[in-house]
């Protein structure tokens, strides 16, 4: 069950910048600062364990996604985390 709604009210088609939080994770290492959103935003879920105990709690982490365009390079699954909508100067 997703429990919140994406940050970004992102469309197929609009520009978006890598964050500083993605670069200093080489998450986009080598593309484009900028890239364009090619798919609607999409709810990956996961569940961890917090520690290394068999009695530990599981966690259940979710993360908005979209797929983005960076060049000529589709990059499957970059969480909102690490993008931001990408604003032209004058523009606002």
């Amino acid at each position: 069950m997703v429990n919140r709604k994406p940050t970004y009210d992102l469309k197929m088609g609009d520009l978006v910048r890598i964050t500083d939080r993605a670069i200093q994770y080489e998450i986009v290492k080598g593309k484009p600062n900028v890239g364009v959103v090619v798919s609607e935003p999409y709810c990956y879920m996961t569940t961890e364990c917090e520690g290394p105990d068999v009695d530990a709690a599981m966690i259940e982490l979710e993360h908005w996604c979209y797929d983005i365009l960076f060049g000529n390079q589709i990059t499957k699954m970059m969480p909102e985390e690490f993008i931001e909508p990408f604003v032209l100067p004058g523009s606002e």
